[in-house]
């Protein structure tokens, strides 16, 4: 079995996660990890990083991601 490693998020504002539907009006307790990933890449952008490099080994062929979620 992997070993896995927990990551605690704290949030220095308010966050909605939308569940369902087009208007996302229904909260959910979970973090999808597309919007974790997402939220990843575009930190690592305000950060100065180049998001396209970045992404690069996830995209790969074959691909070669550093990490998983």
């Amino acid at each position: 079995m992997p070993t896995l490693t927990v990551y605690h998020l704290r949030f220095s504002g308010g966050l909605h996660l939308g569940s369902h539907g087009v208007n996302l009006e229904e909260g959910s307790l979970t973090l999808p990890s597309d919007t974790i990933f997402a939220a990843l890449v575009d930190a690592w952008r305000r950060a100065g990083g180049d998001p396209v490099a970045w992404v690069a080994p996830f995209v790969a062929e074959p691909p070669a991601p550093p990490f998983l979620l």
